[in-house]
């Protein structure tokens, strides 16, 4: 479960670099239902070629530090046809595989770049690749199906912990649970449902079509926070 992973999304991004914390900016990337029309991936050796651009994995030594490579160094590329190093660009997912160690970083164009087979579970000797997105780039359901919406900005997160309410569960579409002292409320960013505003309070559970999520009153038990805003 994604959701068990410690450390705090927004140290992960990079506002504060603590590199232990690093896969809390990631999820699982699902959105692998069909191959990219217009790459090729070797998963014995860990590379992917897209649009030219090849993409070549690294030996790391665990998930998490696939993810702090991912996040501090970025993607390093090179062309396809002459092998020579292009430009940086910014690494938005991984591909990892515990059994080879190998870590493929992967860019905006090659997200949905797919290895195989995926990993059966955690006790596999031969292994098996996880991909990982950045939880900032993308959900983990179809566009259709989250509406567009996508996951807080990371100024917004810090908002929202600058307010005093700590982030309990962040289901990456816009919608959070935070902590009012015992009890939690639930928090959206979606500019529709708080008429504007960067974030607001919600009804707990809202979010169906009977059901859909309407900005409130902060509850009264999140009034009492620490660095509550007026």
């Amino acid at each position: 479960d994604y959701c068990a992973f410690s450390g705090d999304p927004l140290r992960a991004r990079g506002m504060e670099r603590v590199r232990n914390d690093a896969l809390a900016s990631f999820i699982p990337n699902e959105r692998l239902y069909r191959q990219l029309f217009n790459s090729a991936v070797d998963s014995e050796y860990g590379t992917a070629a897209v649009d030219h651009t090849c993409y070549t994995g690294r030996p790391t030594a665990s998930l998490g530090a696939c993810a702090r490579l991912c996040h501090d160094d970025g993607v390093r590329a090179r062309n396809e046809t002459t092998g020579a190093p292009l430009r940086r660009e910014p690494c938005v997912g991984f591909a990892y595989n515990p059994g080879s160690n190998l870590c493929v970083r992967l860019g905006q164009s090659s997200i949905r770049a797919r290895f195989s087979p995926f990993l059966a579970n955690w006790t596999a000797v031969d292994g098996g690749w996880q991909h990982y997105v950045s939880k900032w780039v993308a959900t983990t359901k179809p566009k259709w199906f989250s509406g567009g919406r996508k996951a807080c900005k990371p100024e917004v997160l810090e908002s929202i912990t600058g307010a005093g309410h700590p982030i309990l569960r962040d289901k990456n579409n816009g919608h959070l649970y935070v902590g009012c002292g015992d009890a939690k409320a639930k928090v959206s960013c979606v500019a529709k449902e708080c008429r504007g505003e960067p974030w607001c309070f919600v009804r707990n559970k809202c979010g169906s079509l009977v059901n859909p999520c309407r900005r409130i009153e902060p509850p009264a038990e999140c009034m009492n926070a620490p660095d509550a805003e007026e």
